[in-house]
């Protein structure tokens, strides 16, 4: 007996059982009259069933094969793997490359530290919106990316967690020559701090609110940062908002690019030692508690086109040889402009106004400054001793105000002595013969004119008053050996009056003498 014949009889027998129990015999009699010649086969039973169909048969109702065995496999395949995509579709994409985290368990995994550790090289990590409590370490190429408001995807990281080996302190995010990028995302909280050590990953579209600790200049120990970029990284940080936070750091040669953020209520920029490579460009920075750009270090690196407002401190602020190539910045409303102390930068085509102290600073250190505007500031620019800058004729320092800043401050020292004299009478004239030397008194000014910066131009007019009151001092000595106490209290008293007439004539000397 073949098998065909053997699964014909075990169909038949099992429709027996099934029969009821009253008629048995019509019900096999009945088949058998009804299935007695061979059947028309529907065009799908043809496709799966073997030609020709036996009539010889007990039942002639068709015999399956293995090709019916093949089909009823693969439908149950297919409903076991649809049954398992229902429970762990998101799994199936991680095979893409798109990991889901969602702290619901509607996705790959509920952590974005499972998520990175499961994670291979190329893939992407999609990180939907909850507050993460971990610090996350990455150390190979992936995309790690919210997926949703940025502001509702948080990573909080815990007070107790792991530090960093390059800055020693808490992190959030810790990439570790990695040329991953990381974008969409909140980091809040202290501890949560951001830590680049080595590679080139790019950051974007971040915000860090209340990371680190905010510098004000004077704060011991130092303050944690909430960019740490070290170790030589080519890192890019780029359209994100850093608020109330530590300093953005550039340490050990590093080369970022600082691009295009803005930076608020109190955080800062913090350049020391940096690679030569380094750009700061296109950033709002509002508000610093201190420095708005703080720069240490010898490197030549450029920060250009940054808007900075109400600093609390310079708005950039050079030290200890640093060569910055400093152009096209605006610095508004700041305690100052720009400081140099020690350094030989480039300056160009800044524009500096409403300082509360000075626009432009310079101190020891041969700068380059050229094609820069200072107005509307406590002094435009001042020029100290052991400065040796070179200032050329394309800067702007609004030369009448910043004459005017020098002729206030003589007259301020002038005045303690016209009311001391005015008060005290003829004792106070051994006290006055001090100041009737005029000679003296234009030589001092002549040197605070030219730390000034003025044109070349203007030199001859001040030559002509300095030779004047080298005349007049001669005559006042002269009078003085041969006239009485109360004669050399007129002449004092003269020479007052030829001091104001003469700052007055140096004022107005200034606008003909710069056109």
């Amino acid at each position: 007996m073949n098998d065909d014949i053997r699964l014909e009889r075990l169909f038949e027998d099992g429709l027996h059982d099934l029969a009821p129990s009253r008629a048995p015999d019509r019900l096999r009699t009945s088949i058998k009259s009804e299935t007695g010649g061979v059947r028309p086969r529907p065009r799908w039973l043809a496709l799966i069933k073997e030609p020709p169909m036996r009539t010889n048969s007990r039942l002639a109702v068709g015999s399956p094969t293995w090709r019916v065995a093949v089909v009823m496999a693969a439908t149950l395949l297919a409903a076991l793997m649809l049954a398992g995509a229902a429970f762990t579709g998101a799994q199936l994409l991680a095979k893409d490359g798109t990991i889901i985290v969602d702290q619901s368990g509607a996705g790959t995994y509920t952590t974005i530290t499972e998520a990175v550790t499961a994670a291979e090289e190329g893939d992407q990590i999609l990180v939907r919106p909850g507050t993460y409590p971990e610090a996350v370490a990455i150390d190979k190429t992936i995309t790690l990316r919210g997926d949703g408001p940025v502001e509702d995807i948080v990573i909080a990281a815990p007070e107790d967690g792991p530090r960093s080996a390059l800055a020693g302190r808490p992190y959030a995010l810790l990439l570790v020559e990695s040329n991953a990028d990381v974008s969409g995302l909140t980091l809040r909280g202290q501890p949560s701090q951001v830590h680049i050590d080595g590679g080139t990953p790019g950051l974007s579209e971040l915000i860090l609110d209340g990371t680190g600790d905010v510098y004000t200049g004077t704060s011991a120990p130092m303050p944690h940062d909430s960019v740490y970029f070290g170790n030589g990284t080519k890192a890019e940080l780029r359209g994100s908002e850093v608020i109330a936070s530590g300093s953005i750091a550039i340490h050990g040669f590093s080369e970022p690019v600082i691009a295009d953020n803005i930076l608020r209520d109190g955080t800062n920029i913090f350049v020391n030692d940096p690679g030569e490579g380094a750009l700061i460009t296109g950033n709002t920075i509002t508000d610093s508690a201190s420095r708005a750009i703080g720069i240490w270090g010898p490197a030549e690196f450029t920060i250009k086109g940054n808007i900075i407002e109400r600093a609390n401190g310079e708005g950039i602020g050079v030290n200890n040889a640093s060569i910055a190539h400093i152009e096209g910045n605006t610095i508004r409303d700041s305690t100052s402009g720009i400081t140099i102390d020690g350094s030989d930068p480039v300056i160009t085509d800044n524009l500096i106004s409403g300082s509360e102290k000075v626009g432009l600073l310079l101190g020891r250190g041969s700068p380059v400054v050229s094609g820069n505007t200072a107005c509307d500031n406590g002094s435009n620019i001042r020029i100290t001793d052991g400065a040796t800058p070179d200032v050329d004729d394309t800067n702007d320092f609004c030369w009448d105000q910043t004459l005017a800043t020098t002729i206030a401050d003589f007259q301020d020292q002038l005045q303690p002595i016209l009311q001391a004299d005015a008060a005290a009478g003829d004792d106070s004239v051994a006290r006055g013969l001090v100041y009737l030397d005029q000679a003296g008194w234009a030589d001092d000014l002549a040197i605070a004119v030219e730390g000034l910066g003025l044109p070349s131009s203007y030199q001859t007019e001040v030559d002509k008053f300095v030779a004047a009151h080298h005349a007049y001092a001669d005559s006042l000595r002269a009078r003085s050996e041969q006239t009485s106490l109360g004669s050399l209290r007129e002449a004092y008293f003269e020479a007052l009056a030829l001091r104001q007439e003469t700052l007055k004539a140096l004022q107005g000397a200034v606008a003909p003498a710069t056109e």
